[in-house]
């Protein structure tokens, strides 16, 4: 595979800073978001500069945040960009960086991937470069990275295989931070994960108006085509000729539509908590909109396009207040490092222009049921595919034990323990056990996964 196509002296474009976000958010500071959330990493030893500064203390002022977000604790000098475990024979190196898809449009990518330390490490044309300018009273502040080509085969001198991790709706690569390092350790993969185009830290171009007299079918169908074609643009960037494709949430109903638009670029689909799989109970809609004032304003609320996204940069001030409380209730098993930094990431990638976030009101109804429900589309997949959820999530993993009745190809569904919708977060461990059978093809109906319920497993090929 050809080197990692990062695009040097660029910034994405399509994003600003809106009007009616009056608390002070920008590009840098959700990049330093993502990148304190990245710097979890176990194992690896931060490296990178943040150049255009002249001190450490210039460094933090260039991504100081307001009193109501959580002021970062370390110099923004060591966020993660380039990052080495202490292994004596390898190294894991992972880097953050933005992939031309076309048009001026980047996708943001993380990929992690090990490499043998006898390689020479050059400061040549070999090099991949990240610098991601913001303009500020004038001044240019770059956040950059320099690290060196990996290498195409793992130790045992096989081709390396590749997995992509695709987050959901409102969320961002980052949200996999608990994930990396566990999944980073299973020999011969490199390991990708992405903002969808519109999304987190990639581009944000205007979201496609709806065509006049368009059918619901076109709707759909255009608003799925945003972000399928732009993710096999990056495929295509990157040198991928096949891939293991995992997605969450609204991440996996748009990873299925890639899977059956080019299924000879898939060799494995995992599913995580996806949206959209289920069909909507004749007569729901319309029975929520009889349910009183506040669902069928929510219904209407909906219809609009009006996003959660949109709330938070529509209440100012109060907008990372709102952010807090979710992720207070949400997430409050994690510490508070942790929380701190995951909520100043949801509030900086919600507050920037919208974009992908309006895609939710054409892909999908109130209740998360799909306009055009994957139910029986998945008939269609040509790959292995495994339905993961948590045991306590809100999403009906019923759904894919119905779905897998017309399926022709290997599937399983599987219950990580201990974990709601974000199970990845919840249990990382068991997510990471999940994720890891399907890597290396274990034989879980004979061998069980810890913390791993598996529900269905029809494995015949």
């Amino acid at each position: 595979m050809a080197d990692v196509a990062f695009v040097p002296h660029q910034q994405p474009k399509g994003r600003s800073w809106s009007l009616f976000s009056w608390t002070p958010t920008s590009v840098t500071l959700a990049q330093a978001a993502e990148n304190r959330l990245l710097s979890r990493f176990q194992y690896f030893k931060p490296a990178s500069t943040l150049v255009g500064a002249a001190t450490p203390q210039e460094a933090r002022e260039a991504v100081q945040e307001t009193t109501e977000l959580p002021t970062p604790t370390k110099d923004i000098s060591q966020d993660i960009a380039s990052v080495q475990s202490t292994e004596p024979n390898e190294s894991l190196i992972a880097r953050v960086g933005l992939v031309d898809v076309g048009d001026g449009q980047m996708i943001n990518t993380l990929v992690i991937d090990r490499t043998d330390e006898k390689l020479h490490h050059t400061t040549g044309a070999g090099i991949l470069r990240r610098e991601l300018s913001h303009g500020s009273g004038g001044e240019m502040v770059h956040l950059e990275q320099d690290v060196a080509p990996v290498e195409e085969v793992g130790r045992t001198g096989t081709k390396k295989k590749t997995l992509v991790m695709a987050h959901g709706y409102g969320a961002g690569l980052g949200f996999f931070y608990r994930n990396f390092a566990g999944l980073s350790d299973v020999s011969g993969w490199r390991i990708y994960a992405i903002d969808w185009l519109g999304m987190a830290n990639s581009s944000r171009p205007p979201f496609p108006k709806l065509k006049r007299g368009a059918t619901d079918d076109e709707i759909v169908e255009d608003a799925e085509t945003f972000f399928v074609e732009s993710l096999e643009k990056w495929r295509e960037a990157n040198g991928i000729d096949s891939m293991t494709l995992m997605g969450h949430s609204l991440g996996g109903y748009l990873s299925a539509c890639y899977a059956l638009k080019h299924p000879e670029r898939v060799e494995k689909l995992v599913l995580v908590s996806p949206a959209g799989v289920g069909k909507i109970p004749e007569g729901q809609e319309a029975a929520l909109r009889r349910r009183g004032f506040l669902p069928a304003l929510f219904t209407t609320l909906w219809s609009w396009n009006v996003t959660p996204m949109s709330v938070i940069r529509t209440m100012g001030p109060w907008g990372p207040s709102l952010v807090r409380k979710y992720t207070s209730r949400r997430f409050a098993y994690l510490d508070q490092s942790d929380a701190d930094d995951l909520h100043s990431y949801i509030y900086h990638i919600s507050a920037q222009t919208g974009s992908g976030e309006f895609a939710l009101a054409r892909l999908l109804l109130p209740g998360a049921w799909a306009r055009k429900p994957l139910h029986d589309r998945l008939a269609n997949l040509k790959m292995p595919t495994t339905f993961l959820y948590g045991a306590h999530d809100w999403m009906d993993y019923h759904a894919a034990m119905s779905a897998v009745k017309g399926m022709k190809v290997p599937t399983r569904i599987a219950r990580v323990a201990d974990s709601g919708h974000h199970l990845y977060l919840d249990n990382p461990m068991g997510f990471n056990n999940a994720m890891i059978a399907e890597m290396v093809n274990k034989d879980v109906a004979r061998k069980g996964v810890e913390d791993v319920e598996y529900v269905h497993v029809n494995d015949r090929r």
